[in-house]
């Protein structure tokens, strides 16, 4: 039996602001009170006539004073609870607390940009204070917020009160959390799906808005499932919208498994290609092979990477720009499995994948992850039965040898689960706002081959899709055109253009200069994930210097084990 792994939440930890309510969480003036109580269930008819834009009116939205980056108690940003609507499109007079916050530099504000975390299931709250606080560093004239969608964070987060989802449960460990959830909310589980998420936001989107100021929503992963559902009710709410690393309304999530196992070779392929990298590994793809087997009789077991989490770490280097440049040097390093290789082995695990005893709970939430992926992202047209996905894992995994068989995991889960039904599920949304869509073709998580449905739904006028070729699912973080840290990438160069004026012709002359993978690796990545000066070699700086990573990025859904 297969467990269900770890979420890996590369997230700052906890503590936030307040509400006049003796019962809020975290007091503004000294971050310390009682759990909120964001669920009223009391009945109360007076909004059931109303209609939906009425009902978004009627919220009252107060700001105060609260941490930017939880824990630290800095007093930095501004925090917020909006008494919405228990369920939006059914009024029956209930209410739900969503929680927000904003960070500004204090100088005037000429435009806002929200945040939509990915997952689904991740906090903003607790997971972009450090990003927010660097946007506005670099652009004092921006205001930056962000929300939690209900069930994460201080949006009444949902964890299984029998077992914590999120550290590997058993079969039947996983069924009595879906049917607590069930037992809970029932029909009403719909209330943490994209639509009460969307249209939260859009409540503090139109209720926080400052006069003459433009509005941008940026969207990524999940959020950018968000951000469409967004524009399906609201086409007219924000002067630019920002996607990256992009979910169709109606994909499935089961193309991971192909996606995962087709950019793993492709970067087999793009190594046995390169001139360093094949040097080292003349067929990647065999090595790789080889070392499973290796892996499987004991060797380098002092990690206690075998042959199965082999593939987990795979998975989520993958993910991203850097490590999806470093995976053949990794392999290399577990293969030679030196001393030099398990000190940096371990150093990438835990600059990496964090400290797990220490990342914070209310930063991600499984149940709200399940929750969404088996209401809206599960069966589709292609998929209309779990009997479907199973047939076309089948034939996936014929001869796959790099995907981990997270999709038969998952469509095992779906059948515990009753997922909620929303009746404009896989519907695509229709605007005019100027949008700039970001993506990589090397995406293992929202594949290339799906989010370029986007270009011909949203091909309006100011509506650009820009794909880049070496880009994984950190688009805006990950295209370089120089090898250099510090410098600015073409996506993200892109970024700052579209918000200083979106209806503007975009220069997209750098997309042809983002470089490939850099297998070799000298330089600053290297010193801060494996405290060496390349990738490959276990020669190490005189002085390991405290180097910060300019990149963001979005939590892999999957974490290996490193004995410790």
């Amino acid at each position: 039996m297969k467990k269900i792994l770890m979420i890996l939440v590369l997230m700052l930890v906890f503590l936030s602001c307040s509400d006049d309510d003796d019962n809020k969480k975290n007091d503004a003036d000294d971050n310390s009170g009682q759990d909120v109580d964001v669920l009223d269930n009391e009945s109360d008819d007076s909004d059931t006539e109303l209609s939906l834009e009425e009902l978004v009116d009627n919220v009252e939205i107060t700001w105060k004073q609260c941490s930017l980056n939880e824990g630290e108690m800095d007093g930095k940003a501004e925090c917020a609870y909006g008494e919405m609507p228990y369920r939006w499109l059914k009024p029956d007079g209930r209410t739900f607390k969503t929680y927000a916050k904003r960070h500004s530099s204090g100088d005037t504000i000429k435009r806002q940009l929200w945040l939509l975390h990915g997952g689904p299931g991740a906090s903003g709250v607790h997971g972009f204070g450090s990003w927010m606080e660097r946007l506005v560093k670099n652009n004092p004239d921006l205001e930056v917020l962000t929300i939690d969608p209900r069930g994460v964070g201080y949006s009444h987060h949902l964890e299984c009160p029998f077992n914590n989802i999120s550290s590997g449960l058993t079969d039947e460990q996983f069924k009595e959390c879906a049917d607590w959830l069930d037992d809970e909310y029932g029909e009403d589980k719909i209330i943490f799906g994209a639509t009460h998420a969307a249209i939260d936001t859009a409540t503090f989107i139109k209720k926080s808005k400052r006069e003459g100021v433009k509005v941008f929503i940026w969207g990524g992963s999940g959020g950018t499932f968000w951000a469409q559902r967004l524009l399906y009710y609201f086409p007219d709410i924000a002067d630019g919208i920002i996607l990256e690393g992009i979910v169709p309304p109606n994909e499935s999530m089961v193309h991971q498994d192909k996606y995962t196992e087709e950019m793993g070779r492709k970067i087999f392929s793009l190594c046995k290609e390169d001139e360093f990298c094949s040097s080292k590994i003349p067929d990647p793809a065999q090595f790789y092979k080889d070392l499973k087997v290796k892996l499987s009789e004991g060797h380098c077991s002092m990690l206690g990477i075998n042959d199965k989490y082999l593939g987990l770490w795979l998975y989520n280097m993958l993910f991203y720009y850097p490590t999806h440049d470093m995976i053949p040097a990794f392999l290399f390093r577990l293969d030679r499995c030196e001393d030099g290789d398990v000190n940096a082995i371990f150093s990438f695990y835990n600059k990496f994948f964090g400290n797990m005893a220490t990342s914070n709970p209310e930063g991600f939430s499984m149940m709200l992850f399940y929750n969404e992926l088996f209401g809206e992202c599960w069966l589709n047209e292609d998929f209309p039965t779990p009997d479907d996905i199973e047939t076309y894992l089948d034939g996936i995994y014929d001869d796959a040898y790099i995907a981990t068989g997270f999709g038969y995991d998952r469509n095992k889960q779906y059948k515990m689960w009753t997922p909620y039904t929303d009746e404009v599920a896989g519907s695509w949304s229709k605007t005019d706002v100027p949008m700039l869509m970001l993506q990589g073709k090397l995406d293992p998580s929202t594949p290339y081959d799906y989010a370029v449905l986007l270009k011909d739904n949203f091909n309006g006028e100011h509506q650009h899709f820009v794909e880049f070729p070496y880009a994984a699912h950190n688009v805006a973080s990950g295209t370089p055109t120089e090898k250099d840290n510090e410098s600015i990438h073409c996506a993200q160069s892109i970024w700052n253009a579209f918000m200083v004026d979106p209806k503007a012709e975009l220069d997209l002359s750098c997309v042809s200069k983002t470089l490939p993978p850099d297998f070799e690796g000298e330089g600053d990545y290297a010193e801060y994930y494996f405290e060496t000066k390349n990738y490959w070699d276990n020669e190490t700086p005189e002085n390991i210097r405290n180097i910060k990573i300019n990149s963001f990025f979005i939590p892999p859904n999957r974490m290996p084990f490193l004995k410790k």
